[in-house]
């Protein structure tokens, strides 16, 4: 779709209740012997991203990812 003549997306969005539907797949996976839909590696991955924005803020430096390395 265009508008203006400029093109435009448009998109379908379910609404999330966020950290109650994550917890709510999890307790699902582990009462039917499912795989989660993201590994514990992707989720590990995830909150050093985050740790790592925190740090950044806090500090207001360059933080790597590596810093949060196992």
């Amino acid at each position: 779709m265009t508008r203006e003549k400029r093109r435009a997306e448009e998109f379908d969005l379910n609404p999330s209740r966020g950290f109650v539907d994550q917890m709510a797949h999890f307790m699902a996976c582990l009462r039917e012997d499912r795989t989660p839909i993201t590994s514990p590696d992707e989720q590990i991955g995830s909150l050093r991203a985050i740790l790592a924005a925190y740090r950044a803020a806090a500090t207001g430096r360059f933080v790597s990812l590596k810093d949060f390395a196992e």
